[in-house]
Parts: C-alpha cells; sequence; structure tokens
C-alpha cells in the first residue's frame, strides 16, 4: 500500500470528506484528491500536519509499519478504574461524581477528610500513600462489620 492510499484509508477511517479533510489540513479539497492518487508525492509538511492533527504515526503513514495511531498521553479514567476491578456501578459514580458542580465535589472531599480525621485515618502530617492506606483499611473494616449491606447495580438508580 502506498503513502496515497494510506492518507485514504485514513481518511475514510475517521468518516471524513475530502473538502473536511482539506479543511483541516489547510489545504483545498482538490489538493486532498491530488496526494490520494497513487504514485502522487506528498510534500513533508503535509505529512507533518495530517500526523499532528489526527494523531497518527508517521511511521505508518510512510511505510505502514503499525500501529496507525499515537498511543494517547491523556489519562483515561474508564480504563484506570477497570485496571482496577471496578464494576460498571463503581464507573458510574465516578463520572457522576465528576459531573457534579465544582463547589459540592470540594464540600463531598471536605466531608472525607473530616470523616477520616474523626476516625484516626487521616492527619494532616500524612502522605498520600498513608492517606489512601489508612482509608483502604478503615473502609474495609468498616464493609466487614457491616454484613447486612446488601447493595447491587439494580438496587442503586442515578437521580
Amino acid at each position: 500500500m502506498t503513502i496515497n492510499e494510506r492518507i485514504k484509508q485514513l481518511r475514510k477511517f475517521i468518516k471524513i470528506n475530502q473538502k473536511d479533510f482539506a479543511n483541516k489540513l489547510g489545504i483545498t479539497q482538490s489538493g486532498v484528491s491530488y496526494i490520494e492518487q497513487p504514485n502522487t508525492i506528498v510534500a513533508e509538511k503535509t505529512i507533518k500536519t495530517i500526523c499532528s492533527i489526527f494523531s497518527v504515526n508517521e511511521s505508518w503513514l510512510y511505510n505502514g509499519v503499525e500501529p496507525i495511531f499515537n498511543e494517547s498521553e491523556s489519562f483515561e479514567l474508564d480504563k484506570f478504574a477497570k485496571s482496577k476491578g471496578a464494576t460498571e456501578l463503581e464507573i458510574e459514580i465516578l463520572k457522576a461524581y465528576f459531573d457534579m458542580d465544582e463547589e459540592l465535589r470540594k464540600q463531598m472531599i471536605n466531608h472525607f477528610i473530616s470523616y477520616f480525621k474523626n476516625n484516626n485515618v487521616y492527619d494532616d502530617t500524612n502522605n498520600k500513600d498513608d492517606i489512601y492506606n489508612k482509608a483502604k483499611e478503615f473502609t474495609d473494616k468498616q464493609f466487614k462489620e457491616s454484613n447486612n449491606l446488601n447493595i447491587n447495580d439494580k438496587n442503586i438508580k442515578m437521580l
């Protein structure tokens, strides 16, 4: 497959027409048509722009070496939570938390800090790992002590 075919394949994969692709690249629609033609030389500047705008791996565009897209450096909470064994309910709770007004989130954090301070889990000298470990121990203990707690995904509905 040529670089021209890979450009066309990319454009079709991201479901964008030549005109919109051209607008994103800062070239004309006929320019896109031209670079998609077999054996047409594609300017290095155009290649760099495609890679930058669409997070495309330059090695793939030049030579077909995968992966097609560069790995995202952004943090994805869903993936992280799932990697830690989170249930769908827990992920929805996290999403609901971050959908809340920032002031309400601050109030919730202050509530938990106060709660943990009152139960000797947290003080101002703890580092992050100490706080996490003590909070985990405390919540695990509380959970084990409440044998009658029976919550499942079907019992909780988002308000």
